[in-house]
């Protein structure tokens, strides 16, 4: 009778399987197998059938397969013990030990924005990316518009006088999910900042109710929470980590020149200069100031709007309110807006056969503003990165003569050092980097990309 070749238990694999300082490491079923053959010649004998159509052998094969998704378990236990890999519940148990929840999502929909008959004839409004829309009342809840939108009722000119778009809750949760027909005007504190027009010349209305904010972040947005996580109070992280959790923040920098909040470790080495006799203690009576940059989404309210009880709370004070348990006493901060760069891309698109161009185009503006809404503050725009955005995408064969454009800062109240340089602000083709040129902003300023933008250029051929 022919008989297969097995080899020993442990004579032919020396690896340690399991838990070890490489970490967890599971056994290949393919050494499964091999190891219980060979057990199975000990026991029943060398010339054991273990043929492929012997029956022993399937009930070792089907043996195995147990054993085999046994390991697999294993290594989603051992896994789901660190934050860097664990996933779902698991994450989420991780997070409840580290104090902070999965965020829920953003409700969004479907808002209408239409002419009013108090209009005077030709004209021709823009709403910005951006703009504020709210359900009035005495809480109102905001939305922020999505896309830029222009009505006019001029029949000269190639703009609706009704347009539909897509609007999202600035605050996260269920309180997003509008009931129809809640929409009723354009906030009256953005367009008096913002809006060169009466608000009031546009009606706004929502004929669907809106949804989205039941869900929750995914796991790789919650892990980054985690994991930027501060383990310490009354540090520059520690401050950080609590202005960026507050909705309607993109990113903050903590500008603490003279260490008035607490170092995470002593200077120079391990030395206790406060035990010196020539180290003066800090005089708590006497304030310090630090600086923190804020880069806020678009359309958040800055200053507190309205007076108490309908009081709605803008994002500086908000910021405040939530340093007070962080910030050492005496220690105040001071807020300051970072400027927003409008980042447009130009480039030709080759389809693959088949694709639609309307399709692609609207799935490669959407890449890009992803990609772009993931930059910090002074973090560059990189040519690399957009290019790699666009050629994933489904039904691009290739991206040629790609150039990233930036426009002048926008809502700009704060320089530090050397402000970046931007080109003539009639002529667009000045706003352009070379071919292969990536975008360099400083540490103040936050990229900001908005897919109807003139600055924006792509063509599908």
């Amino acid at each position: 009778m022919a008989t297969t070749s097995i080899p020993a238990p442990g004579a032919a694999d020396l690896t340690t399987y399991g838990v070890t300082p490489q970490g967890f490491i599971v056994k290949p079923f393919q050494q499964i197998l091999s190891d219980a053959f060979a057990r199975a010649q000990l026991s029943l004998g060398p010339d054991v059938d273990l043929r492929s159509t012997s029956s022993v052998r399937k009930l070792i094969e089907l043996g195995c397969l147990d054993a085999g998704l046994l390991w697999m378990a294993l290594d989603d236990v051992y896994h789901s013990g660190f934050t860097s890999t664990a996933v779902g519940d698991a994450l989420d148990l991780l997070g409840a030990d580290l104090g902070l929840q999965r965020a829920p999502t953003n409700a969004s929909g479907q808002a209408t924005f239409k002419l009013g008959s108090t209009a005077p004839p030709g004209s021709v409004l823009t709403l910005p990316l951006g703009t504020l829309v709210d359900t009035g009342g005495g809480a109102p809840i905001s939305f922020t518009l999505s896309a830029t939108v222009t009505l006019s009722n001029d029949p000269t000119q190639p703009y609706p006088a009704s347009a539909s778009a897509t609007v999202t809750a600035v605050t996260p949760g269920l309180t997003g999910n509008i009931a129809a027909s809640s929409l009723t005007e354009i906030n009256p504190t953005f367009a008096a900042r913002y809006l060169s027009f009466d608000p009031s010349l546009i009606t706004v209305s929502n004929t669907l109710a809106f949804d989205g904010g039941e869900g929750f972040q995914d796991d790789d947005d919650y892990r980054r929470g985690l994991q930027a996580l501060p383990r310490t109070l009354w540090t520059a992280d520690a401050v950080r980590a609590i202005v960026v959790g507050l909705d309607g923040v993109r990113d903050a920098l903590v500008n603490d020149p003279y260490g008035g909040l607490d170092e995470p470790s002593p200077a120079y080495g391990a030395a206790c200069f406060g035990d010196e006799l020539f180290q003066i203690p800090r005089d708590v009576c006497s304030p310090y100031f630090f600086s923190i940059v804020v880069a806020a989404e678009r359309g958040v309210l800055w200053d507190t709007e309205g007076t108490p009880p309908a009081q709605i709370l803008g994002l500086s004070d908000q910021i405040l309110a939530a340093l007070e348990a962080v910030r050492p006493i005496s220690t105040f901060p001071t807020l300051v807006q970072a400027d927003s760069v409008e980042v447009g891309v130009r480039a030709q698109i080759t389809l693959s056969p088949g694709a639609d161009a309307d399709t692609v185009l609207a799935a490669a503006r959407v890449a890009v503003n992803t990609y772009i809404g993931t930059l910090r503050l002074g973090d560059a725009v990189l040519y690399s990165q957009v290019l790699r955005v666009l050629t994933e995408l489904t039904g691009v064969a290739d991206v040629q003569n790609l150039h990233l454009r930036a426009a002048p800062p926008i809502y700009g109240e704060i320089v530090f050092g050397a402000p970046a340089t931007f080109g003539d602000p009639t002529d667009i083709a000045a706003f352009e980097a070379s071919c292969g040129g990536s975008l360099t902003l400083t540490s103040t300023q936050v990229a900001v990309f908005d897919p109807g933008s003139a600055l924006n250029a792509l063509v599908a051929v």
